[in-house]
Order: structure tokens, then C-alpha cells, then sequence
């Protein structure tokens, strides 16, 4: 017996020396083939920056600033060390190196957050007396603009409580509005609101980043005062004068061009989007349109590469310039400049300032001679605005544009490596007095021009699909077909016509650019409408975990990143992601971040919900994020009166709302689920769920999961965590 022991002792100990020399040579292997994708490693910073960046905003406390500066000085300490005595291995030295990005990118962002961080107002303040000064106007989903406000005083708010801006809607008359006035009236704010269900899009956190500490309506006339403070910095001058060009431009646009085109030209040029209907918006986005609204890298590319090429064809009609002087370069600056022009003129919203950095690494590449479309330049751009807005990394604009950029420049590289390894073909010269061959030309440029969008839309398509998903919940099913159809169009007969009215309106010459302008706009709307009306023209899906979105996004860039044929290795994580997002088991029931608001998952095509009568912003965002696809709400299946409502559950148990605390006596009893923003008395011991007001002011915006015994409850509060942006919503 004792001889078998050791015999079984021997051999677990063999097996497992064995499984050691198999684990040790795996990790010599993946060292390898690290050490051999030397020229690759440089492109994974900003990735690691960006994890530092999402641990940091996963974290349900603020971390202190000393944490978060000593990481990075530590392991920068370490790798000096190391360099000064020529010790460890490369390996070692590239695995601080990694760990040290992410500690920037962790502090980064904390950074920004003590430097960001000001005022929030505590509660809501109905009926205050306020003055201030307009620095913007935004667009409003209703078609009346937001009013961007820097208060200098509030009424029943000390000054040292005072927000640095506000958000309010504005129903008045606009056309008298300037950035840079000093205005006094009466408005009801309250905090940013917090997300309308756990793990939903966050508007405190982007408010509290966009410097807004209050959210409201406007429920007076404005006051035009005189400003007795004046305007404190130059920044504040510069910025309220670029304000003010930028509305006029927009009012002399819409003028030139009537109706929708005048609203989306302001749009296209201006980034003023209040004048477009609402359902051309729609439209353009059920038909995967709508970034062509949005001034992104598609708008700052074509203006800046119209500039560049139309200075370089005057600038090579004249043979004494173009046979002696860089007429390229030349181009590239007047383009860089063009493009500055353009960001000014735009409002510089975020994603304009990340098409902006990478068109100036393209040009600048051009200056310098060097290779202007590789994948360093994009991730120097990435690392660049992750730097100086690390909160970009958490939004959708962000994380689609690069998205695009990646796998459009990767394919860019391969097909250039794909290129180099192949012979090339005799061109086609055409001899004198030979008549032009348009077979030839419609088979090969025509071909090539067209295939080329194609191929770029179908792209771009697949590159943003899972984000769309993500965050939009939906599909747009013939983006591919009216992509195809509308931006050749935005590239002849917007953008360019667009650059030439601009450069032709201080001489008064802007009407016939401007023209062409409004039949590309026209063209584009008919495709959009064409092709929204068109049946199954969006599909609906329901909200996917972030761990899902997160495997495809590091699945995807290990397979565009790495070069060897390991990168395939990120096919298994795509898969994985889309797996999960598949099998995502959404909430039973959610209550909204005011109590007012439940909606009951029915396992069909669209929630019961009940609502205090009005579409809301929220029970719209449930309907979306459950990929709802009815057309209507259903309402019918909650028996409501005036004290409450009572819904019956398929499994047999019993939901009550009660809207009136003499409902308590009776609902108690027969409640298995009672919701409530009241405060529910201690008598109340009947229902095995209670959710009252103490838990929608702690917790927000509740989702439910029904369980065999008891009830699985998650918060909107519980998610976020105690941060800087969720202490006042």
C-alpha cells in the first residue's frame, strides 16, 4: 500500500514537471513571437493607455491624486534603474514598459478630473433668478436650442456654490441670441441627471467633463444687461468673437440657402444641427447616413484634401513653379491651414478635434517626406487626445471614429505589402493623336474609383457595427447600399462646392457655389428618405454587457495590430464578445431613476410600461435597449386609478405602484413587488420587494431579475459608485 502511495506520489510529481517545462516553453514561445513584432509594439500604447484610462472609470471610489502620479514615477524609476545598470531582460524591461502606459493612462485621467472638477448643484431650484453670459448654443432634439450659460449669480445660491455652466432649453426667439451677451431671466435647473438604467449612457459623467453643473428650462423672457465685469481673459475674448462669426455664418447660410438645405449646409459648415427637421435626422439615420451631420474625419478630410488639391493644381499649371519649387508640400500647408480654418469655423466639437489631429499628422508626414497614411499616425493621434481628453476613451464618437481609421489604414498597409509582392503591370500610355479609350478608362479608373467606396464603406460598416450596436442598440441594414450612393456626392457637390463658398463669400461670390451645394444636399436627402422608408431598413437589437464589447475591441485589435500570423488569434475573441452579447439575459423589470416610471420585459416585441402619461426620454432609452421593435407602447396590461397601479406578472406575482400613501393599506396585502416614491411606513411587511423613495434616491434607476427565490436587484448608483460626476444626479 505504502509502495503504491509513493509510485502515485512519483507519478503526480513527473506529471506535473512535465506540465511546468510544457507551460515555461508556451511562454518562451509567445516571447518570440513578441520579440519578432519589435516594429508592431509601439502601436499598442495608446491600447494600454486606454485600459489604464477604463479601470480608471470602472472604479466605484475616486482614487487620491498621490495614488495615481506614483505608479508612473515608480516604474519610470524602475526602467531608469535598469537602464543605468544593465540589468534584467528585454522582456522585463517591455513589461514595465507596458505596465508603466497604463499607469499614464490611469493618471491621465485623473488628472483631468481634480482639473475639471467644479460646482454641481445639489437639488433642483425651481423659478431662480439668473444672470449670466451665453458662451454656445447647442441643438436640441425638440428644435429649440440649448443655451450654454456661465452664470455670474443665481438667486438662493451662494457664489461659492455657483456651477461654471448650465444647459438650458429655450423656447424663445433665437435669431437675437449672440455668444459673448449678458443675459438675466428666470429658470428652473437641477442637477445632471444620472443614467436612466444601470449601464446606460451616463449624461452626468459627459456634463460634468463638458463643464456643466446644472441642466434646466428657461421660464422667462431674456434680459439683455449690460456686462459690468467685461470679459476677463483674451481666451474669453477670442472665443466669444469665433462664437459670434460662427452664428452669423450659419444665419447668412441658411439665408442663401432656404429651408432644409440652409439648415444642413449651417450644419455641415458651422456644426449648428437646430434648424434640421427632426424627421430628415431620423431619416438620415435609419438609413446610416447620419454621420455625414456629425463633423468627423469623412468632412475634415474632404475639405482639407479639396484644399490640397486644388492648390496643387494652380500651383502645377504654372510650369516655372511646379518644375522648381515642392509644389506637394506647398499643398500640404495651405491644406493644414484650410483645415484649422475649418475646426475654427466648426465650433472644434471632439470628434472635429480628433479628425483634426490626424489630418495634421497626414499633412505634416507630407512635409517631412514621410509615409503619411501607417497605423503610427494613428496611434499617435490616439495617444495624443487620450492625453489631453482621456474621458473621450468612455464615448461613442471616440471609439467608432478610431475604429474606422484602424481598419481602414490596416487594410491600406496590407494591401500596399500586397502590392510591393506582386510584378507590375505595363501602364497604359496614350500616344499622340491617339483618341481617348473610354473602355479602357471606365474599366479601370471608373472600376477602381467605385470599387474603392465600396470597399471603404464596407469597411467602415464592419468597423463600427459592434459600437453601434453597443451603444445605439440598432442596425442600419442598408447603410452599405446608400454610402455607396451619398458620399460620392458629399465628396462633388458638398464639400467642395462648400471650401469655394467660403473662400468666395468676403467678395459677395457665394450664391452659385453655395447652388451646387444645395442640389448635393437634396441628392443626399432623397437617398436618405429612399432608403429609411424602404421595409426592415434598421434592425433593433437589446443592450450587450460591456465585457462583450470589450473581447470584440481587443479581439479586433490584436488582429489588426500584430502582423505574424498569430494576429488570427483575435478571431477567437470576437467571437467570444459576440457570443456573450448574444446570450445577455436583459431585467425583468426596471424602474426609473425617479420611481415614477416601471417597465415590465414581456419576453416579446416591446416592454409594458407603465408612465405618468407623457414619452419620456427614459421609457424611450428602455424601449431602445431592449431592441424593442413594436410601434406603439404597451400600456394596457397595468390596472391603474388614481391611488396607483397593480400589474400581474406571468409567474403569478403581483406589481404595485402606489402614487398616494392611502393606497398603502390595501396594496401592502396583496403586493409581491411594491414600487413607490413615497416613503413606504414600517407597516408595510406584506411585500417580499420593496422599493421606495430612500432606494430611488440612494440608488437611482433600479433593474430587477426575477429569480426562483427572491430577486436579483441592481442600481444605476451601485454601478457608478461614489465619483465626482455621480455625487449630485
Amino acid at each position: 500500500m505504502r509502495g503504491n502511495g509513493i509510485a502515485i506520489m512519483t507519478g503526480l510529481l513527473r506529471w506535473l514537471a512535465v506540465q511546468q517545462f510544457r507551460v515555461r516553453r508556451l511562454g518562451l514561445s509567445v516571447l518570440d513571437l513578441v520579440g519578432r513584432e519589435r516594429d508592431r509594439w509601439a502601436l499598442w500604447v495608446p491600447v494600454l493607455m486606454g485600459i489604464g484610462i477604463g479601470l480608471y472609470f470602472s472604479l466605484k471610489v475616486e482614487p487620491p491624486l498621490l495614488t495615481a502620479l506614483t505608479g508612473p514615477a515608480v516604474i519610470a524609476a524602475l526602467l531608469a534603474l535598469l537602464w543605468r545598470l544593465k540589468v534584467g531582460g528585454g522582456y522585463i524591461a517591455l513589461g514595465l514598459q507596458a505596465v508603466l502606459c497604463l499607469s499614464v493612462g490611469f493618471a491621465a485621467a485623473k488628472i483631468r478630473t481634480e482639473r475639471i472638477e467644479a460646482p454641481v448643484l445639489e437639488r433642483e431650484i425651481r423659478n431662480a433668478t439668473v444672470e449670466g453670459r451665453i458662451t454656445g448654443l447647442r441643438p436640441g432634439s425638440d428644435g429649440f436650442p440649448r443655451l450654454i450659460i456661465r452664470p455670474s449669480s443665481i438667486s438662493r445660491l451662494p457664489d461659492d456654490k455657483l456651477p461654471r455652466g448650465l444647459r438650458l432649453s429655450y423656447r424663445g426667439d433665437r435669431k437675437l441670441l449672440m455668444p459673448g451677451m449678458t443675459v438675466r431671466f428666470r429658470a428652473t435647473m437641477m442637477p445632471p441627471p444620472g443614467p436612466v438604467m444601470p449601464h446606460g449612457f451616463d449624461f452626468a459623467r459627459q456634463s460634468f467633463f463638458d463643464g456643466l453643473g446644472g441642466v434646466g428650462y428657461i421660464v422667462s423672457k431674456l434680459e439683455e444687461v449690460p456686462d459690468g465685469d467685461g470679459v476677463r481673459s483674451p481666451f474669453d475674448r477670442v472665443s466669444i468673437q469665433v462664437g459670434n462669426f460662427r452664428a452669423r455664418l450659419a444665419q447668412r447660410l441658411r439665408l442663401a440657402l432656404p429651408g432644409e438645405q440652409g439648415a444642413i449646409a449651417a450644419a455641415l459648415v458651422t456644426g449648428d444641427r437646430s434648424g434640421i427637421p427632426p424627421d430628415r435626422v431620423q431619416a438620415l439615420r435609419d438609413s446610416g447616413l447620419a454621420h455625414l451631420l456629425a463633423i468627423s474625419g469623412l468632412h475634415m478630410g474632404m475639405a482639407g484634401f479639396a484644399i490640397f488639391g486644388l492648390v496643387r493644381a494652380l500651383l502645377a499649371a504654372i510650369p516655372f513653379v511646379a518644375l522648381r519649387y515642392p509644389i506637394r508640400k506647398w499643398a500640404a500647408a495651405a491644406g493644414l491651414i484650410g483645415a484649422s480654418t475649418y475646426l475654427v469655423i466648426s465650433g472644434a466639437p471632439i470628434s472635429a478635434q480628433r479628425a483634426f489631429i490626424m489630418l495634421s499628422l497626414v499633412f505634416v508626414a507630407i512635409l517631412f517626406d514621410r509615409q503619411a497614411f501607417t497605423l503610427r499616425m494613428v496611434a499617435l493621434a490616439a495617444i495624443f487626445i487620450l492625453l489631453l481628453q482621456p474621458e473621450s476613451l468612455m464615448e461613442a464618437g471616440f471609439q467608432m471614429s478610431f475604429a474606422a481609421s484602424t481598419v481602414l489604414v490596416s487594410a491600406y498597409e496590407a494591401k500596399r505589402r500586397w502590392a510591393r509582392g506582386r510584378p507590375k503591370r505595363g501602364s497604359f500610355v496614350m500616344g499622340a493623336g491617339e483618341p481617348l479609350n473610354l473602355t479602357h478608362w471606365f474599366g479601370t479608373k471608373f472600376t477602381r474609383y467605385v470599387g474603392g467606396i465600396l470597399l471603404t464603406t464596407l469597411l467602415c460598416d464592419f468597423a463600427i457595427a459592434p459600437f453601434a450596436g453597443y451603444h445605439f442598440n440598432r442596425f442600419a441594414n442598408y447603410s452599405l447600399i446608400s454610402n455607396l450612393l451619398a458620399v460620392p456626392v458629399m465628396g462633388t457637390l458638398v464639400m467642395p462646392p462648400a471650401v469655394l463658398a467660403l473662400a468666395l463669400m468676403p467678395l459677395g461670390l457665394e450664391a452659385w457655389p453655395l447652388g451646387i451645394m444645395g442640389v448635393g444636399i437634396d441628392q443626399i436627402l432623397w437617398v436618405a428618405t429612399g432608403v429609411a422608408e424602404r421595409n426592415h431598413s434598421v434592425t433593433s437589437v437589446p443592450a450587450w454587457p460591456p465585457l462583450a464589447l470589450l473581447l470584440i475591441v481587443m479581439g479586433g485589435l490584436w488582429l489588426l495590430l500584430w502582423s505574424k500570423r498569430w494576429r488570427l488569434g483575435g478571431v477567437a475573441g470576437i467571437a467570444a464578445g459576440l457570443f456573450i452579447a448574444m446570450m445577455a439575459e436583459q431585467p425583468d423589470l426596471l424602474i426609473g431613476r425617479d420611481g415614477k416610471n416601471i417597465a415590465v420585459n414581456t419576453g416579446g416585441e416591446d416592454l409594458d410600461i407603465m408612465k405618468d402619461g407623457r414619452k419620456t426620454y427614459a421609457t424611450d432609452t428602455w424601449r431602445r435597449r431592449f431592441g424593442a421593435t413594436a410601434a406603439d407602447e404597451r400600456v394596457a396590461s397595468f390596472n391603474c386609478d388614481r391611488l396607483g397601479c397593480v400589474y400581474h406578472l406571468a409567474d403569478g406575482r403581483t406589481l404595485v405602484h402606489v402614487s398616494d400613501s392611502r393606497a398603502f393599506f390595501e396594496d401592502c396585502r396583496i403586493a409581491d413587488i411594491l414600487v413607490t416614491n413615497l416613503y413606504v411606513p414600517k407597516t408595510c411587511i406584506g411585500p417580499a420587494l420593496i422599493i421606495d423613495k430612500w432606494d430611488i434616491r440612494d440608488g437611482g434607476a433600479h433593474a430587477i431579475r426575477f429569480l426562483d427565490e427572491g430577486y436579483s436587484v441592481v442600481t444605476s448608483q451601485g454601478v457608478r459608485g461614489n465619483r465626482p460626476w455621480s455625487r449630485g444626479s
